[in-house]
């Protein structure tokens, strides 16, 4: 009897949380990932660099590196997805099985989604605790800001995966899969920037929406969105 497809997609959605629980990958990126928080928040706290008026500002700030850290997550968590299968043989027996491929796709890119998420989470808290502390207050901007790091994680896992199954080793997909999502489209965006147009489409700079949205002004690309002020 065919398993249903609900029943396969959770049972790689948990057999994915188990591989990255079990690896040094995901507490790896747990403590980069507090690390370069703590580090962020240092810079204020010993005197460096002024604390701004408003704690939307000082989150905005410390959310720098965020996109770094997302591409970062997705490349490590995503970028070997498939390559393990092809390169260990475990790929011939899934595929020789009754399931649905799609299932096996979806539960592995959401249990990627929320191991990712987790270590995205470490930063964001330690942000808020920050802010907390000196400002008594946290930003309400936060969690729509935590909302597009997702959404943003989700769509650099879905490239990271793509690469992952283009190639068998593992450690030419991961750095594919790096050179994309951040040197590429950086050296795109620069290009694109350089004729007047803005580079909406280009994932990297839609993820500076992210740390933009605790505190205005308004993203280019929001504003894209809400106006014809581009050409």
């Amino acid at each position: 009897m065919k398993p249903s497809f609900m029943k396969v997609t959770n049972a790689f959605y948990l057999t994915f949380l188990r591989y990255y629980a079990r690896s040094w990958r995901f507490y790896g990126m747990l403590i980069v990932s507090a690390l370069l928080s703590v580090m962020m928040a240092a810079v204020y706290f010993s005197g460096a660099i002024k604390f701004p008026h408003l704690a939307a500002s000082f989150i905005s700030d410390v959310l720098g590196n965020i996109v770094l850290v997302i591409v970062v997550v997705a490349v490590f968590f995503g970028g070997d997805a498939f390559a393990q299968d092809f390169y260990s043989g475990t790929g011939l027996m899934i595929l020789t099985q009754p399931i649905s491929r799609i299932s096996v796709y979806i539960g592995r890119l959401f249990g990627a989604l929320t191991s990712g998420a987790l270590v995205i989470g470490v930063y964001y808290a330690i942000d808020a605790a920050a802010s907390l502390y000196h400002y008594s207050s946290i930003p309400t901007g936060m969690l729509s800001s935590y909302g597009l790091a997702i959404l943003f994680l989700l769509a650099s896992l879905s490239l990271a995966f793509f690469f992952s199954t283009l190639f068998r080793s593992i450690s030419v997909s991961i750095i594919s899969s790096f050179m994309l999502l951040f040197v590429g489209f950086l050296a795109i965006e620069q290009v694109v920037l350089q004729f007047d147009r803005e580079p909406w489409y280009i994932l990297i700079y839609g993820g500076d929406a992210i740390e933009a949205v605790p505190f205005p002004p308004i993203h280019p690309t929001f504003q894209h969105m809400l106006s014809t002020e581009f050409k």
